[in-house]
């Protein structure tokens, strides 16, 4: 059993246009609900944005709305879960 809480001090949007998009975050907790971890590398640009790589959903920090599984989301789920029922 796993609780996911959402912080009631965001200003939660769908199309996430300029405050955070609560489907991108949900999709990245769920992850995290079945038992995914962060995964890439956030780097500061030259002008002093952030920015991950490769793109996934469970990146470390929210940068946009990203709902749809990248590869490495895939991957890691497969790994976590490919001998399931029997890990």
């Amino acid at each position: 059993f796993r609780e996911i809480y959402y912080d009631p001090s965001f200003i939660w949007r769908v199309d996430g246009v300029g405050n955070v998009d609560v489907e991108s975050v949900a999709v990245h907790e769920a992850g995290h609900g079945l038992s995914q971890g962060h995964f890439g590398n956030i780097f500061r640009r030259n002008d002093g944005t952030f920015d991950a790589s490769p793109r996934a959903v469970m990146n470390a920090f929210y940068q946009a709305p990203f709902r749809a599984l990248a590869g490495t989301d895939n991957g890691g789920h497969c790994s976590n879960w490919a001998s399931w029922p029997n890990n």
